[in-house]
């Protein structure tokens, strides 16, 4: 494949990884938020919220974790081939 090929891989995979971090953070926030509408609804005054080490204990093994994977794997092809196909 040309290098140009491997540059849109580059570009679409940074992307995507870029949209899984921002996913990743806006679940986070979700489950806080429903976590603290839950507490309130339920008329407990303390409220909480769950540290991000604790969402993400359950990270290995999980889908997310696997897309993950696989933009990594994308990424580093790409950059190795555009780093095996550089133009002099």
């Amino acid at each position: 494949m040309n290098r140009k090929v491997w540059k849109w891989l580059f570009g679409i995979s940074v992307g995507v990884l870029i949209l899984l971090v921002l996913l990743t953070f806006g679940f986070w926030v979700l489950v806080n938020i429903g976590g603290a509408i839950l507490l309130s609804l339920m008329g407990n005054t303390e409220i909480a919220a769950m540290p991000f080490s604790v969402f993400m204990s359950n990270f290995v093994g999980s889908p997310m974790f696997y897309i993950y994977l696989a933009d990594l794997i994308v990424l580093m092809g790409a950059s190795l081939m555009l780093m095996i196909t550089k133009q002099r």
